[in-house]
């Protein structure tokens, strides 16, 4: 940004403050102040190429638990907080203490994406949820960068001195971030019933994404990604809708009992949990419409009704008369 003011100038590249006044020239180091170093260490993202690499991330995970396939509550003590933290001896750059956050010590860059997800779900399903992904999408996973609440928030705060971190200023700071990365994986462990749905910070996560049209994308594990695949080639689409139109966040938990509170009380003093309800569940269908469309479409362009398939038949009256009924779910 830049500023001028009579023979003033006052510019900011990169992580340096330039100010000219008349024939001086200043230059500020601006990583050397604390609120630069709290706000650089609070907007980064974990290396996708680190998380989805097998000899990196996962196998840190393994060797610390000593388990194939831990979730992620299980690591949280092993890696994030604790004695055995991998941060635990570096200064947080936040807040000038011993104890960091996993992303300032592990491979990081400026978040481009925040990934919206559960802490019961297992090492694998995260992992190849976004390797798959990835992969689908031919994204750069060297110059991709995810947030991540168990690398990215100060675990050692939240979770060993239990501080609300986690569920403190709702309103400005978590949608503010939302905000500035622009875009949202959410990511859902089966298409059928997935945990996704019964947690209350996965479905305010997604409403505040629908409500700021933010734009999300849904991922899921390999395995599950074909099941729902496979299931609108057979024209099941009401079972998979069925199950994501069955939301209720008053019904939702979160693993703390303060950031279950927390949340729930703000959508109850700026919304209502009928208003969240919808949201979610029209911006989900809303989602599932178009991957339904772009399969049922490939499946009249391809000719599948010659195939030889009685499972993969499908006719143009078939396409509309299935438009017609997912139309009604809404």
């Amino acid at each position: 940004g830049r500023d001028f003011s009579g023979d003033f100038y006052a510019a900011v590249g990169g992580d340096r403050l330039v100010l000219i006044a008349g024939k001086m020239l200043k230059i500020y180091d601006l990583t050397v102040h604390s609120g630069y170093k709290r706000a650089y260490s609070e907007s980064l993202g974990m290396s996708l190429d680190y998380l989805i690499d097998s000899t990196q991330f996962t196998e840190v995970a393994q060797t610390a638990s000593q388990q194939e396939d831990p979730n992620f509550h299980q690591l949280a003590p092993l890696l994030a907080y604790g004695d055995h933290a991998l941060g635990r001896s570096a200064v947080c750059p936040r807040d000038g203490r011993l104890g960091c956050a996993l992303v300032d010590v592990l491979p990081s860059g400026p978040a481009t994406h925040f990934l919206s997800w559960a802490w019961g779900y297992s090492l694998m399903t995260v992992v190849l949820a976004l390797r798959h992904w990835c992969a689908e999408s031919k994204i750069d996973a060297t110059q991709t960068f995810i947030w991540i609440c168990f690398f990215c928030n100060n675990q050692e705060r939240i979770l060993k001195e239990k501080t609300k971190e986690g569920s403190d200023d709702l309103e400005s700071t978590f949608q503010s971030r939302l905000q500035s990365i622009g875009r949202v994986l959410v990511l859902f462990d089966e298409w059928s019933k997935p945990a996704y749905l019964t947690r209350v910070w996965c479905i305010f996560e997604t409403f505040v994404a629908a409500r700021a049209s933010i734009s999300y994308t849904l991922i899921f594990p390999p395995e599950s990604s074909k099941s729902l695949h496979e299931t609108l080639q057979r024209g099941m689409h009401l079972e998979v809708t069925k199950d994501w139109s069955s939301i209720d966040v008053g019904q939702a938990r979160a693993s703390r009992p303060v950031d279950e509170e927390k949340v729930k009380g703000l959508i109850t003093r700026t919304s209502s949990f009928e208003e969240v309800n919808t949201v979610v569940k029209s911006h989900l269908v809303g989602w599932f419409k178009k991957q339904f469309e772009v399969i049922f479409e490939k499946g009249v362009q391809e000719g599948l009704s010659s195939s030889g398939c009685p499972h993969c038949a499908v006719k143009e009256d078939e396409l509309a008369t299935l438009r017609a009924q997912l139309q009604e779910r809404d």
